[in-house]
């Protein structure tokens, strides 16, 4: 008796969803096997789009992945070192995150906490919302994050 524990195929949906991912900008694709990467250029061949997306970090697990994306016309921005989940997270963060430690994509801005930050954020609302080049509404700090969240952060 043959039992299937594992079935890798590519969803029919896929086509469809990398269209739309692909028109609400992507900053990074991840790759954890040979068979992903495979499965998005077929996806991407249904939907009528033209690959690679050489505008889209690709983020791979492993050296036998990196291989496969070569073999697409894909370079790799960043391979996981380990190939673990913790190695291709520090990848993905190592390949967004800018010198000033901020990550950007196209539609987002993160910009790390600090204690200059948390405390310009208590003591100079204004100088903090310049720093961050945003406005900052009347009510800021909003909901839960309030004086009392930041102290509390600044004491972490």
């Amino acid at each position: 008796m043959v039992v299937e524990a594992y079935r890798n195929v590519l969803p029919s949906a896929a086509p469809e969803q990398l269209r739309q991912a692909l028109g609400k900008g992507i900053a990074a694709a991840t790759f954890t096997s040979s068979s992903s990467a495979t499965h998005l250029a077929e996806a991407a061949r249904v939907a009528g789009l033209r690959g690679p997306f050489t505008e889209v970090a690709a983020i791979r697990l492993g050296p036998i992945t990196s291989q496969t994306l070569r073999e697409l016309g894909w370079p790799p921005a960043a391979e996981a070192n380990p190939s673990d989940t913790p190695g291709l997270i520090a990848a993905v963060v190592g390949r967004l995150l800018a010198p000033s430690g901020v990550i950007r994509t196209s539609r987002l801005r993160l910009t790390p906490s600090t204690q200059q930050t948390l405390r310009l954020e208590l003591d100079d609302p204004a100088a903090f919302a310049a720093l961050l080049g945003v406005r900052l509404p009347q009510d800021w700090p909003p909901g839960e994050y309030d004086r009392g969240a930041i102290q509390f952060f600044l004491t972490r």
